[in-house]
């Protein structure tokens, strides 16, 4: 296992933190559609990063650098509700993207087939989508997260979950393993959620951790233990990987924290 290399942007001022935001996710596509025509992006969901979307789809009226037509984007993690409910991620992110004038098209955000078939394969066409996206790979240009006060990240949560790291020379333990996107019921919500695989969150070699608002402190600060367990700080796997180059670029208004 290899440790990430974290670098932060740390600020109280929400505005400046999106601001970044905007200036990172420009950078880092700019760069890739100079290497290849489309770029992907994996979205977080929840309520924090909406305004961060936001941000972006204004950030595309202006800035030229990037071909805003050639990204896609998939959603990281989804709940298992209509697409035009008001619970849906897809329909945050649409709303947040897709605003009038935003040169971000809404054909781009791709949802899970919520409802249109059993959830196992709804989330097997959704992967199938990614891997198509990806060229096979499976990883993302850029992966956007959160974190929960609880240390879950996407739809990752305490004790929901088993993941061991593969150790050299064995068959992976993890049932997910070499997975891009599963579905599972999370007994402490009473719901089925559909998320990407920690096999994603550790292989991904660009990631934005979004950690913004109250009681996320406590989280990270937990997440960045090396000794931390995966199935009860699932944010953990954040902050380890498979990858000599994994990178993780903490976007954040809690003051800088040493990994341990």
């Amino acid at each position: 296992m290899t440790a990430a290399e974290v670098s932060y942007n740390f600020s109280p001022d929400l505005n400046e933190l999106r601001v970044f935001f905007c200036d990172r996710i420009s950078e880092k596509i700019g760069r890739t559609q100079r290497k290849k025509v489309r770029a992907v992006i994996f979205l977080a969901g929840g309520k924090t990063p909406a305004a961060f979307y936001s941000a972006l789809a204004e950030r595309s009226l202006s800035d030229r650098s990037v071909n805003w037509n050639d990204i896609d984007f998939f959603l990281g993690d989804e709940r298992d509700v209509p697409p035009d409910s008001e619970e849906s991620n897809y329909r945050m992110a649409v709303n947040a993207l897709c605003a009038a004038g935003s040169e971000i098209r809404r054909e781009n955000v791709f949802r899970v087939r919520t409802g249109d078939f059993s959830p196992r394969e709804s989330a097997s066409i959704y992967e199938s989508d990614i891997l198509k996206a990806t060229g096979g790979s499976g990883m993302p240009d850029i992966l956007i997260l959160g974190i929960g006060s609880d240390c879950h990240t996407a739809s990752l949560f305490p004790e929901t979950f088993y993941y061991r790291p593969q150790r050299e020379g064995e068959e992976s333990p993890d049932p997910t393993a070499k997975k891009i996107f599963f579905s599972h019921y999370v007994p402490g919500l009473s719901s089925i959620r559909y998320s990407v695989t920690p096999f994603v969150i550790e292989n991904s070699p660009f990631v934005i951790l979004i950690a913004a608002g109250d009681g996320k402190k406590k989280a990270v600060e937990s997440a960045m233990k090396s000794e931390a367990d995966y199935e009860e700080y699932p944010a953990r796997l954040i902050f380890s990987g498979n990858r000599t180059a994994k990178n993780v670029l903490v976007i954040t208004d809690i003051p800088p924290i040493k990994k341990t």
